[in-house]
């Protein structure tokens, strides 16, 4: 999406940290701290993460993946999700 935060995947140390913040770019830089993160990723937009986190693991000990959009608790769907689609549950 124009306009938003390029996504970068490197692993530089033994703890990976992957933080998602969600991508309503409509509202990104006009909304503020609520309406920034009141975002439901899609299955196809969580399916792009797969191979980077999945890079993470393998050359990190550790790594925490942390959902930041919050507004309407889509932070807990998103996680629940993206954590079947790593284990190949559809």
């Amino acid at each position: 999406m124009p306009d938003l935060p390029k996504l970068d995947f490197t692993a530089t140390s033994d703890l990976a940290y992957f933080r998602l913040h969600g991508r309503n770019a409509d509202l990104w830089y006009k909304g503020d701290n609520v309406t920034r993160y009141d975002y439901l990723y899609s299955d196809e937009e969580l399916q792009a993460f797969i191979d980077p986190i999945r890079y993470l693991l393998a050359n990190s000990k550790v790594v925490a993946i942390f959902f930041n959009n919050h507004a309407k608790s889509q932070a807990t769907v998103n996680a629940k999700r993206l954590e079947m689609m790593l284990q190949g549950v559809e």
